[in-house]
């Protein structure tokens, strides 16, 4: 075998690892780490799980994640970017509530619920490294406070509707409430209420137009 054909051959057979470690061993051990989640505490339905996410649940807390879920938490099974950390779904207190429609997809999405609501959307897609959260877990003043704030009263609900497509390194801010279809441009960071159909984008994201047919 000449040295072109020994690298073509090599070339085919690591495709064909890659497609049976994306597509078979990751699905099966997603199976086993799904049982793990309902195990700490979430209510699932059917989806998949590439690479083992962190699960932190409070148990008077609720987490409920509808059909056709896709969570993936390993980088080489990313296709679009480098996730720079698992999945991560975490409540800290009773009434901390994350709400996950059905086929949403989230990769290396991290969503914490101090004590407030979180809800995603039937439908919709959270690209690499986006990150949801509903408290800025420190006071802004004064000082001496920032480290040892253990009041809720700064915590708010964050609202994403159906069918919104979050873009790379996004980070959704309390108080964030985003309308069904709408799309958020990547490193942008959210924090007001914007109408359905809309295009975001900035720090701090704004506004740039409605999107279909207005």
């Amino acid at each position: 075998m000449t040295p072109r054909n020994t690298r073509e051959f090599l070339s085919v057979a690591f495709y064909f690892l890659d497609h049976l470690y994306d597509f078979l061993i990751l699905p099966t051990l997603g199976k086993l780490w799904q049982i793990e989640m309902r195990l700490r505490g979430a209510k699932t339905g059917n989806g998949k799980l590439f690479g083992r996410p962190i699960i932190k649940i409070n148990p008077k807390s609720i987490v409920d994640i509808g059909n056709d879920f896709s969570f993936i938490s390993n980088n080489r099974r990313c296709s679009s970017g480098s996730i720079y950390a698992p999945c991560r779904i975490h409540t800290h207190s009773p009434s901390s509530v994350i709400i996950i429609g059905d086929n949403v997809g989230l990769n290396g999405t991290s969503i914490v619920s101090r004590s407030a609501r979180i809800t995603i959307g039937k439908g919709s897609m959270v690209a690499p490294n986006v990150v949801i959260m509903d408290s800025p877990y420190h006071k802004l003043w004064p000082p001496e406070e920032r480290g040892s704030y253990p009041g809720t009263g700064l915590d708010e609900d964050v609202t994403v509707g159906s069918d919104v497509w979050i873009g790379t390194g996004c980070l959704l801010l309390p108080g964030t409430n985003i309308g069904n279809g709408s799309v958020v441009a990547a490193r942008s960071v959210v924090n007001g209420s914007f109408p359905e159909n809309s295009l975001l984008a900035g720090t701090p994201a704004r506004l740039i137009r409605k999107l279909g047919n207005q």
